[in-house]
């Protein structure tokens, strides 16, 4: 088989994808370790037995809606290539949003200390400590404990902007953070509804975590919790980000304007106009 022939067939097995060629083409990029370029320029290059086959299990994963990153092993994000399994959810292009937003606001206000509620593959945190040129503190939290190995071997890989950055991986929760001073505080935190789960994406649903997914009853829970923890972790001055579900951006910010009184609370939209990032500034401070 030929890498024509191979693509040729691929296309045939995922036409139930949105884009099969491009699935395909992707796929076999991989296996060969080459760029799609390459495959287009020597449709008649051999593919050897080991490729072949290995190529050809993929292709059967991928017709069942297995998601790319999850096959190749690996996500583009932020200029970064991280490392992705089942046990995280994959960076999405939107969360790039979240990221530029929390460096201008390092940049303007000098911020040296985060806190990064949820980190899954790291994302958020390594991407901040590869970008900013100022030296920070990143405690990058998550509950699950596999997650927070995915997210040490995405350390090793992408290093920080400065040498003094340093980011610590701590499997917890948010309650063992309380009596903190972060500066800021970002999160991408599990906010679909339980009901609407069922709903989403075959390849979302069957494939990503549920637990990076799932956000409650009304898909608020994370964020019941993050107002009410926000007076005893964020230092005067501090902001908190989040990346919100769209449909329910306004019972967000009102759940924080409630719980965090006297607060500036401000919804962000995204490049596609969707109400995206909500911003928590003028917390006041409880000292426990």
């Amino acid at each position: 088989m030929n890498t024509r022939q191979a693509i040729e067939w691929a296309g045939t097995e995922l036409s139930g994808l949105e884009d099969p060629r491009l699935e395909a083409e992707l796929l076999l990029a991989y296996v060969l370790d080459c760029d799609r370029s390459r495959i287009n320029a020597y449709p008649e290059q051999q593919l050897n037995h080991h490729e072949e086959q290995r190529y050809r299990v993929l292709i059967r994963r991928a017709s069942r809606l297995e998601p790319l990153a999850y096959l190749t092993g690996k996500k583009e994000f932020f200029g970064h290539s991280f490392l992705v399994n089942r046990q995280v959810l994959i960076p999405r292009p939107e969360t790039e949003e979240l990221v530029e937003l929390a460096l201008q606001k390092i940049e303007k206000h000098g911020f040296r200390r985060i806190l990064d509620v949820g980190t899954g593959s790291g994302a958020i945190a390594l991407s901040l400590a590869a970008e900013s040129p100022a030296p920070l503190t990143i405690d990058a939290i998550d509950k699950s404990v596999m997650a927070i190995k995915v997210a040490g071997m995405n350390r090793i890989r992408i290093r920080p902007a400065h040498e003094d950055t340093s980011v610590n991986l701590i499997a917890s929760t948010l309650d063992a953070f309380q009596g903190n001073d972060y500066d800021m505080v970002v999160s991408n935190p599990p906010y679909i509804p339980s009901a609407e789960i069922t709903a989403l994406a075959e390849g979302v649903r069957e494939y990503e975590p549920h637990l990076a997914l799932d956000g409650g009853t009304d898909g608020l829970d994370i964020y019941r919790l993050l107002a009410k923890r926000l007076p005893t972790i964020l230092a005067d001055g501090g902001i908190c980000l989040c990346e919100v579900h769209s449909p329910l951006a306004s019972e967000t910010a009102e759940l924080f304007k409630d719980s965090c009184p006297g607060s500036s609370v401000t919804v962000h939209k995204d490049l596609q106009g969707r109400l995206r990032i909500i911003e928590i500034s003028g917390v006041r401070r409880l000292l426990l």
